[in-house]
């Protein structure tokens, strides 16, 4: 049914958004690091060290994960009979027939930590093996995307960043419409479709996330780099991974621990908290590009120490984004039953049960939405500032004080759908304010400076408070 497939879907695509998600770094850092260097003129070479090292770490952090993804999913005797059984058994266009039927593999099939802690139900754990199987590809293809977005958008490549994903996203689309919808296959070409898409996009962003940008001297390019240089620009992206890994991993712990949550409430319930997410993600998503947008030109008034017209930029980003979740939170009120038809038919037995467990939650989710936009468009000014550091705390301090004890309540009271989402919702209000803070104070402090013709580095006096306003 529907609901064991969206079920399937829910546990493979968050468990891979978690374990990606733990990596954004590799998308916000580069991003950073690079439009600041354009900013203040750097010359390619030392760019072009950033971006070496940006690659590597995703080359060998994707091919880690994918790794860890599918021995988290199914042992390694479990892959093997289930391999086995998809190429060799002449009923493999019904595995969970063979698996359920008495064959010799039903006591091989052994699950792994992650169906366990979720609970999965016998019936959809066969479908999320498949599932994940024509995913295993796209796992680590994602992490070289990504790394390869942020590099580009931190060179002021935009528009061909956003054509490329457009693209990804569209080929993605159309491939798994194709061959649900049209050739009715199972979920292992939904699979390789969405993979097969992603190694596309990939094989377009790739070279040209490596070209050398421009420089501002002809002596400059041959030029050897200086070790000093080199070691230092490695050691700040380490250490501005490590803090941007520690908030994607309370971030992202904090979006998974949700699916669990729901996953315990039954399918009907988990299959509409997936839905939920994918609706919150796609509108995240669509913020997220001014978001970029926020890190890439501010990154680059950061380097030029133009920190008046950053003032007036924040501003007119934030505005746009207050705009932009207005106006999701309009459409989501209006036609509801009309988003809802996309996901479930109202043919399907378990319909009204799904339903239901919309409308539990449909008006906090609809609300939420200019704190949502809001949110992603301030992340990505603070990444612009390069205030991994306080992204860390904030993190920190939302999700150990705010969301987890909420979390934990509301399992032990109501245990409810909405409970998850306003706990969820509580996280996001906190980040926002965290977020306005830092940049109300980044202004007042450089119109204090600037009243006293004070001529302030790229970086305010709140990421280095051994600089202070006399």
């Amino acid at each position: 049914s529907s609901k064991d497939w969206m079920a399937a879907f829910a546990v493979v695509q968050s468990t891979i958004s978690f374990v990606q998600g733990l990596f954004n770094f590799l998308l916000y850092v580069p991003m950073a690091q690079i439009a600041h260097s354009v900013g203040q003129g750097a010359g390619s070479r030392e760019v072009q060290h950033r971006v070496q090292v940006a690659l590597w770490t995703s080359v060998i952090s994707g091919l880690v994960c994918t790794v860890f993804l599918c021995g988290s999913m199914l042992s390694a005797k479990g892959w093997i009979c289930f391999v086995s059984t998809l190429l060799f058994d002449e009923e493999h266009h019904d595995l969970d027939f063979s698996i359920r039927s008495g064959s010799s593999c039903v006591q091989n099939f052994e699950i792994g930590v992650v169906m366990k802690v979720m609970d999965v139900e016998e019936g959809v754990q066969i479908l999320v093996a498949t599932y994940l199987l024509g995913r295993i590809p796209s796992i680590f293809l994602v992490f070289v995307n990504r790394v390869c977005t942020g590099i580009l958008v931190g060179k002021q490549r935009l528009r061909l960043v956003t054509g490329v994903n457009i693209l990804t996203n569209v080929l993605d689309v159309l491939g798994n419409a194709f061959v649900l919808l049209y050739l009715k296959t199972d979920m292992l070409q939904a699979g390789m479709a969405t993979s097969m898409a992603t190694l596309v996009g990939v094989l377009i962003i790739f070279p040209l996330s490596i070209q050398r940008v421009g420089t501002k001297s002809t002596s400059e390019s041959v030029t050897a780099v200086n070790d000093s240089l080199e070691t230092f620009s490695i050691l700040e992206f380490w250490n501005s991974s490590k803090d941007m890994m520690i908030r994607s991993l309370l971030l992202q712990g904090a979006v998974y621990s949700l699916s669990i949550m729901a996953s315990r409430l039954g399918s009907c319930q988990l299959s509409a908290h997936q839905v939920i997410v994918q609706l919150w993600s796609f509108i995240s998503f669509c913020c997220d590009g001014f978001a970029d947008v926020g890190t890439m030109i501010g990154g680059l008034l950061l380097g030029r120490s133009d920190s008046t017209e950053l003032i007036r930029f924040t501003r007119r980003l934030c505005a746009i984004g207050l705009v932009m979740g207005m106006l999701f939170s309009t459409v989501l009120l209006i036609w509801k039953e009309s988003i809802i038809s996309f996901f479930v038919s109202t043919a399907d037995p378990d319909y009204r049960g799904i339903n239901q467990a919309f409308d539990s939650c449909w008006l906090l989710i609809a609300v939420m939405q200019p704190v949502n936009a809001l949110v992603f468009v301030t992340d990505g000014l603070l990444f612009a500032h390069q205030a991994f550091g306080f992204i860390r705390n904030l993190m920190l301090g939302g999700v150990l004080l705010l969301f987890a004890p909420l979390l934990v309540l509301e399992h032990a009271t109501v245990n409810t759908l909405l409970g998850i989402w306003l706990a969820k919702s509580f996280l996001s209000i906190w980040r926002l304010g965290a977020a306005v803070w830092f940049l109300n104070s980044y202004r007042k402090q450089h119109d204090v400076c600037s009243d006293r013709n004070m001529n302030l580095t790229e970086k305010s006096l709140l990421l280095d408070p051994s600089q202070t306003v006399v």
